[in-house]
């Protein structure tokens, strides 16, 4: 019915490498682009009509025989084209990859069949994010880590010892040791950072940079695409049907595409403002008015009747107008349509409903009574209801009452009444149309890189990466790549930052800029564009000691840089990059939320200020063995494409831009600058330190005390004022304001490094203390289930608790020999770092290398030497004793837990059974009474009487009748099935053998037989449930898990014995020299 209007779009293309660019001819696009139907290939078989065709899989037949094709439509298309007599017979409209073309082939009339199997367009999903490596590519170089597993959430070790935010370093100048202080935010998904391996490169390299250059094949990529992208301009240009099929394809593909393709995301959330649904526009770019396979005889197209006029409805409100009109302009339309299946005369109630929902029924109804009742014509009625329709149609939109009476004026009293009427009305409804679509819908949409690639087959952008000053294979060099990389991707469009608020992929930023600044006619008019985007250092804030071995870290931001690379680029243009990249420095801390990457370059940059600081200051530090952290390197990176909508007032034009993102991470710049230090007075640093030491002893004090709780809070907030994270004057705890002359004397550096590994030692045995307390809860379990197993882990328990209480006591009593005795720190610390449960081990991978001596000839008095060598060690007998009985804890621990829920589910299952077996015997009950029911009427006195020449039968009958008087269904199934199968079926047997047995009697036989079988049945069944009770026995998967730790523990035991026996050789040895 409506005819579409002219709109203007500019597609702009964002190419992340090098730049090209180019201008295209002006077109026009009318919004019926968005109503072709067409049927999705899913497969062709081999060798058919469809396969000499041509067609492959993906691809959208458009028509048959110049006739739109469905789902529904297609045989009966196929089978019309067999019998029209044309060789080919089969002409076929195919769009591919955006192009359209015809191709041809010959079905036969005897199997008229193509080959093909298709599907709706709405059952496809033709674009999968997944099938990007770009995306892929991203999560690898942004891994989400969550810090703690379940078991270590609330570990104080954990909390102390793996950190991701660096709030502190301290260096022992008498040492070189360094140690750092922070903590974990969550916000940041990077799990815990290995900063001393950054230290240990940053050292090395205090002068990195990184960027991912252009390759040879570059520029190929880069002119292949532009003769693709300018191909399909140019056609959409001259073929309106081809810009008609090319654009409807591309909106039903982003709306049938997967969920997590961005573009699908930022349309919905469009949507989603007006609340339109999904299906409510699904119907509108599925809709040809002009089909005349309207019938409304089908679930599906009555669905999508009232999809449209929910969305007409809804467009129409968004606009300023009333949903009345949006909703009438549908039901007009289906009713000439219904009136074209059916009949006019057969359409009066569509024709009703249309003024019903205007609310002119009245109206209506008058000028039907005048009509009845002979008062006016058949053309005068027909003129006065088109009239009255219209007037009120025009005037709910906004048209002028002049215009209105022009058109009233001009209308035929007789014939085409409402011709120019219904295209004025179709031209307005139109425009209500287009300025939707491309006002709140279409302008400055983005298409994304995958959507593109996949699309239009684009070939991938060669980059390299380049590095100087760092070498590639460090952790640095890869975190450099990640950052880069995830910064050229935040500014194209993507799923994680597609419904952000205020935040655009930079195409759309800048054509939205440009018209803002009213520069969209010279920005459609420019030919090229070549930017740079960089990370460099912004600022990292240090608050340092005097005597220089305390470092605090306030601020660290990283600057994003733009910069046109273009010569002649207006001042305009590069206003907005400049914005673009403030934006971006702005929202950094957002961004690195979202991408892990981004974090993790700040805090890189914290080292690399760290590092400058040490070598400027000519300080000396050791660093720790350390475990290196290896990180996957990104393969196949390659450039992006990005495209956006844009309507233009200005021009009506649909012009092409394409520019280049350069750029990579500089921190080569010798300057010192943005490290922005301070120092701070001594003292403040030393009562900070001094305060965290209180509040530890006084979190062992309480731990010692029994009050845990207490204890983890104190030491938590121990590790907060270590770092000046907490206001001391807050805590209620009397911390001395001032810090002892004897503390004072050591430098703040040594007391930093001491205070830190009192607070994981501290955390590791609180850790411990927590965890039995936790397994003594378990045990209360056993309490009354298995008294004997209760009370053997209470011993166990006591035994261990007693082992902690001595280390905390231990600890409390070296923290008091430190604070009198400061200057003592290195001997404290080596016993201090014995009371950790958890101190960390490492493999020294040079000690594993083979020694030049070892490669010499042996001699016999060599071989007698390594004879010795091989005797057992007693250092390293203990320690593997105590690895093996620490192991063995933990598996005793894993048994208990099985153990506990397979009683768990033992006693769930008995609860259970319990209800079975009351079921059960109300059903025998009841079964009971039915049978003595049944057999009241002197069964057994009959059937008696029957066999009474037979004494052998009589017996048995008596004896069943007897089973039935005790009423004791168990002792029914304590009988051989023989028994009761004999009796039956010889009772029967014998019944149907005597002469002159009357039908009654032998009925009642049978029932017998059956009620008979029927009892055992049931009977069986309630003995199946009994044995039930012993369903525990039954939970393979726990029993197995039991016996696996059962023998790993007997293994362990026996390993254990060895070693005590290997030991007490020793020690008699030692004892016995000579022996």
């Amino acid at each position: 019915m409506f005819k579409r209007g002219i709109w203007v779009l500019v597609l702009l293309i964002l190419i992340n490498l090098i730049f090209v660019s180019w201008a295209l001819a002006k077109r026009e696009v009318r919004s019926e682009l968005l109503k072709t139907e067409g049927v999705y290939v899913i497969n062709v078989v081999t060798g058919s009509p469809a396969a000499k065709a041509g067609l492959n899989p993906g691809d959208i037949i458009l028509t048959i025989n110049n006739q739109p094709v469905s789902v529904e439509n297609i045989k009966t298309l196929v089978l019309s084209g067999t019998l029209s007599g044309n060789n080919p017979n089969i002409v076929m409209s195919v769009l591919r990859n955006g192009k359209i073309f015809n191709v041809s082939t010959h079905v036969h009339p005897e199997n008229p069949n193509l080959g093909v199997v298709v599907r709706a367009p709405q059952e496809i999903k033709r674009v999968s994010s997944d099938s990007y490596s770009g995306q892929r590519l991203i999560e690898k170089a942004n891994k989400k880590v969550e810090v703690y597993e379940v078991s270590e959430k609330d570990s104080l070790f954990t909390k102390v010892s793996s950190i991701n935010v660096l709030d502190a370093v301290f260096i022992d100048k008498n040492t070189g040791e360094i140690t750092f202080v922070g903590h974990y935010d969550d916000r940041y998904k990077t799990g815990p950072l290995p900063y001393f391996q950054i230290l240990d490169e940053a050292l090395k390299y205090p002068y990195p940079s990184f960027s991912l250059d252009p390759t040879p094949n570059t520029e190929r990529a880069l002119k292949e695409i532009k003769n693709i992208f300018d191909k399909e301009i140019s056609r959409v240009s001259r073929d309106p049907s081809y810009g008609t099929n090319w654009l409807s394809s591309i909106f039903k593909e982003i709306l049938y595409s997967d969920n997590q393709l961005p573009e699908k995301q930022i349309l919905l959330a469009r949507l989603k403002k007006f609340s339109i649904t999904p299906e409510e526009f699904n119907a509108y770019l599925r809709w040809d008015p002009k089909s005349k396979n309207w019938r409304f005889d089908s679930k599906e197209q009555l669905e999508m009747y009232f999809n449209l006029q929910s969305f007409f409805i809804k467009v129409f409100k968004a606009l300023g107008f009333e949903g009345k009109y949006g909703q009438a302009v549908v039901e007009w339309w289906g009713f000439q349509k219904f009136a074209e299946a059916y009949g006019m005369e057969n359409a009066g109630h569509w024709f009703r409903q249309v003024y019903e929902t205007m609310g002119l029924i009245e109206d209506f109804e008058k000028i039907r009574t005048l009509f009845n009742t002979g008062q006016i014509d058949n053309w005068e009625a027909t003129r006065r209801l088109l009239f009255l329709f219209y007037v009120n149609l025009f005037k709910g939109i906004g048209v002028d009452e002049h215009t209105i009476n022009d058109l009233l004026r001009r209308a035929p009293k007789t014939g085409k009444i409402d011709l120019e009427l219904s295209e004025f009305a179709n031209k307005r409804v139109e425009k209500i149309q287009s300025e939707f679509l491309i006002d709140f819908l279409i302008n400055n949409l983005v298409l994304s890189d995958t959507f593109l690639k996949k699309r239009f087959r684009l070939p991938a952008i060669e980059v390299k990466p380049t590095y100087y000053n760092l070498p590639s294979d460090t952790y640095m060099a890869k975190i450099f790549f990640y950052a880069d990389y995830t910064l050229k991707y935040l500014t194209t469009i993507n799923p994680e930052t597609a419904t952000l608020k205020d935040f655009d992929p930079f195409v759309a930023y800048l054509s939205k800029k440009a018209e803002e600044k009213g520069k969209g006619k010279e920005f459609q008019m420019m030919q090229s564009g070549f930017d740079r985007y960089w990370l460099f250092p912004g600022r990292v804030e240090l608050k340092v000691s005097q005597d220089k071995s305390a470092i605090y870290f306030g601020k660290s931001e990283v600057k994003i840089g733009s910069e046109s690379l273009s010569s002649g680029m207006p001042s305009w243009y590069n206003e907005i990059l400049k914005e673009y990249s403030q934006t971006l420095t702005e929202r950094y801390e957002e961004f690195a939320q979202i991408f892990p990457s981004l974090h993790t370059m700040q805090e890189v940059q914290k080292i690399i200020a760290l590092a400058r600081w040490i070598h400027v200051n000519g300080l000396k530090v050791t660093l720790p063995h350390y475990q290196k952290v290896e990180l996957e390197s990104l393969d196949g990176v390659t450039g992006t494409t990005v495209a956006a909508f844009y309507s233009s007032k200005t021009r009506d034009t649909f012009s092409f831009f394409v520019e280049n993102h350069g750029g990579g991470i500089d921190y080569t710049e010798k300057s010192n600058a943005w490290i922005q230090g301070k120092y701070i007075e001594t003292k403040d640093a030393l009562h900070q330190l001094a305060a965290s030491s209180a509040l530890a002893e006084k979190a062992v004090a309480s731990a010692l005390a029994g009050d845990l709780e207490a204890a983890r809070a104190l030491a938590e907030k121990s590790a907060q004022a270590m770092v000046g994270h907490i206001d001391l004057g807050s805590l209620g705890i009397k911390i001395p304001p001032t810090v002892s002359p004897k503390l004072s004397s050591l430098p703040v550096g040594s007391q930093g490094v001491f205070t830190q590994k009192t607070l994981e030692v501290v955390g590791a045995n609180l850790d411990e203390y927590v965890k039995l307390k936790k397994d003594l809860k378990v045990a209360e379990g056993y309490k009354d289930v298995d008294p004997e197993k209760y009370q053997q882990i209470l011993t166990e328990a006591k035994v261990k608790e007693a082992k902690i209480k001595e280390s905390l006591q231990k600890l409390n009593e070296l923290l008091n020999s430190y604070r009198n005795n400061p200057l003592d720190y290195k001997r404290i610390e080596q016993e201090l770092v014995q009371l950790n449960p958890k101190k960390p081990s490492f493999i020294d991978v040079a000690a594993l290398k083979p020694k030049p001596e070892d490669l010499k000839p042996k001699t016999e008095k060599d071989k007698q030497i390594k004879k010795e060598r091989l005797l057992p060690d007693e250092r390293k007998l203990r320690e593997e004793l105590a690895d093996l009985r620490h192991k063995l804890e933990l598996a005793k621990t894993n048994l208990d837990q099985l153990t506990k829920i397979i009683m768990e589910n033992t006693k769930e299952f008995e609860r259970w059974r319990e209800k079975t077996e009351r079921a059960i015997s109300s059903s025998e009950a009841r079964f009971k009474e039915v049978m003595l029911d049944m057999i009241q009427e002197n069964i057994f006195e009959n059937i008696k009487y029957e066999f009474s020449k037979y004494p052998n039968r009589v017996k048995e009958i008596e004896k069943f009748q007897q089973l039935l008087d005790t009423k004791d269904f168990t002792d029914w199934a304590s009988m051989d099935p023989k028994t009761w199968e004999d009796i039956a079926e010889g009772l029967v047997k014998a019944v149907n053998a005597l002469p002159g047995i009357g039908d009654y009697t032998k009925k009642l036989t049978k029932t017998l037989y059956h009620l008979v079988n029927t009892g055992y049945d049931v009977t069986t069944i309630f003995i199946h449930w009994k044995k039930m009770k012993e369903f525990e026995k039954n939970l393979d998967l726990y029993f197995k898990a039991v016996a696996t730790q059962k023998e790993y523990m007997a293994k362990t035991i026996k390993r254990i014995k060895e070693i005590e026996e290997e030991l007490e050789k020793l020690a008699k040895a030692k004892e016995n020299p000579q022996l």
